[in-house]
């Protein structure tokens, strides 16, 4: 969750004072409740439910929140498990915002334990009830307590009633923001309460803090006397929370919401599901000079340098490779971006690809192609033992692999199995003793370049030293980075070890104007 914005502060802070407990208003059963509906004690479908456009306007939930609405008109166990999966990380979302907003230094654990009390609460309130679309066709919200209660939160409009006027109670995410701003007072406090044994305590800290969201701040431990006239609530809730009911439905926790959880909380009014993001969700984006992308859960957008590396991607974020759309710069800009290099996406496969450098034996005669999908240029023998001078992976399920290769003088790729039967096509072994197309760790190699070759502490790193033309080094081992597959070498000179860079092998290599094998 980001760091929450200006405007998310105004909005909760809105949300404050609560009117006090001391006087109800003389609210009226059902008040402004429309076309009432019933339902069942299940998740979603809670009763009673009235039309929800006596409070706000219908066009914003189903712009906004249309995936939070339970649809009477479906069949009634498929609906209810699609609505729980989508209830979760909306819920989720919503919960971890707030709390990062009022506590930001809170800790892993306690964010843990603020969202199972959430859930409880809401699981206690309302069995996750707020919208539904009824069979008479028309949008509702659940209300409970003969009218009284709004909402997923059950925001009481005889305590709250200026609050639930203004729509705290219709719109879901103020609800839960209001039912969330009551609680966390009393979390707060209860985490010095005589009956709470320590702070992290989350079970009892959770339990109190509902006694005092139930009954008024008085009845903090309200919880721990059997016999108190309200103790049946003190130990429904605890039933919810050990319970993990919802668990039943909710397959993937760290889904993504179905609503933009962000832009609602900060007050937006068009906030469609996604953000202007969600053209670009579970698609191959393909930027300006063929940097291929994908967004993962947190709309973090990962991307490879060339289009031919999408299928790496696969680790990190899902998406159909098929769906492919073209994406400016500027449409971009403000997403988090993290780029991977192919060379250590290459490692990060399973099984891992054959880097660059490393020798593989060929199982059958296979076709070296100009290009993976090229014309013929000649045929690797079974046996024949060559070196990868470059590779691809293609497909991010079936991780289909070529290698680029030099065998008799011809230079191409060949096909060398998935990620189930590669071993059949090219296994892994050690490198053949003699002179390598790339030399590699044990080599000596000595240096060419008129000029001579930085040392640096990392490939591109500070600068150690410099090495002269001519001067031999043995290789202590190598790595290779970005597309061209530049080549640096470990070595030691001066006292000093660190790397050197050794040209690059693709379009062509150039590896002889650095170093030679001596």
């Amino acid at each position: 969750m980001r760091t929450l914005a200006f405007a998310a502060i105004a909005f909760i802070a809105a949300l404050l004072p609560f009117e006090s407990h001391a006087a109800a208003n003389p609210t009226p059963d059902y008040w402004k409740c429309v076309n009432r509906v019933s339902g069942s004690w299940t998740f979603g479908r809670a009763p009673y439910a009235c039309d929800a456009n006596s409070f706000g306007d219908d066009k914003f939930i189903t712009t906004n929140m249309k995936a939070l609405v339970f649809n009477d008109k479906s069949e009634v166990n498929g609906e209810r498990a699609r609505y729980m999966s989508d209830m979760y990380p909306a819920m989720r979302d919503i919960a971890l915002y707030y709390l990062n907003s009022r506590k930001p230094s809170a800790s892993a654990e306690e964010k843990n334990a603020w969202l199972r009390a959430m859930l409880a609460l809401a699981h206690q309130e309302s069995y996750w009830s707020h919208y539904r679309s009824a069979t008479d066709g028309r949008l509702k919200m659940m209300r409970g307590d003969s009218g009284h209660g709004h909402g997923i939160m059950q925001v009481d409009d005889r305590w709250h009633f200026v609050a639930v006027k203004a729509g705290k109670g219709w719109n879901l995410v103020e609800n839960m923001l209001y039912g969330m701003e009551e609680f966390y007072g009393n979390w707060q406090r209860a985490a010095s309460a005589s009956c709470v044994r320590y702070a992290t305590d989350w079970r009892s800290r959770s339990r109190a803090a509902y006694s005092a969201y139930n009954g008024g701040a008085g009845k903090i431990c309200r919880w721990t006397n059997p016999k108190d006239a309200w103790a049946r609530n003190d130990q429904g809730y605890a039933e919810k929370y050990d319970g993990l009911a919802w668990n039943a439905y909710v397959q993937n926790h760290s889904a993504p919401a179905r609503i933009d959880a962000s832009c609602l909380i900060e007050g937006g009014e068009v906030c469609p599901p996604g953000g202007a993001t969600q053209q670009w969700v579970g698609k191959l984006m393909v930027l300006p000079g063929g940097v291929a992308c994908a967004l993962d859960n947190s709309k973090t957008m990962h991307c490879m340098a060339e289009r031919r590396d999408a299928a790496c991607l696969g680790n990190y974020a899902s998406f159909d490779e098929n769906a492919v759309v073209s994406v400016a710069l500027n449409a971009v800009d403000k997403l988090k971006r993290v780029d991977h290099d192919r060379h250590a996406c290459a490692a990060s496969y399973s099984p891992p690809v054959n880097r660059v450098g490393n020798y593989v034996k060929a199982g059958k005669d296979i076709y070296i192609r100009a290009t993976p999908a090229g014309s013929i240029v000649t045929v690797l023998s079974t046996g024949a033992k060559v070196q990868v001078l470059d590779f691809e992976v293609r497909g991010k399920s079936s991780q289909d692999r070529y290698y680029r290769v030099t065998y008799n003088g011809k230079t191409g790729y060949f096909y060398a199995g998935d990620k189930a039967d590669y071993s059949s096509w090219a296994a892994s072994i050690a490198a053949p003793a003699g002179s390598h197309l790339i030399p590699i760790t044990g080599d000596r190699i000595s240096i060419q370049a008129p000029s001579g070759i930085n040392l640096r502490a990392t490939p591109g790193g500070n600068l150690l030293t410099r090495v002269p033309r001519l001067t031999v080094l043995t290789i202590a081992g190598w790595e290779t980075r970005n597309g061209s597959n530049d080549v640096y070498y470990r070595v030691s000179y001066g006292g000093h070890t660190g790397y050197i860079y050794a040209g690059q092998l693709l379009p062509n290599s150039t590896q002889k104007d650095w170093v030679i094998q001596k």
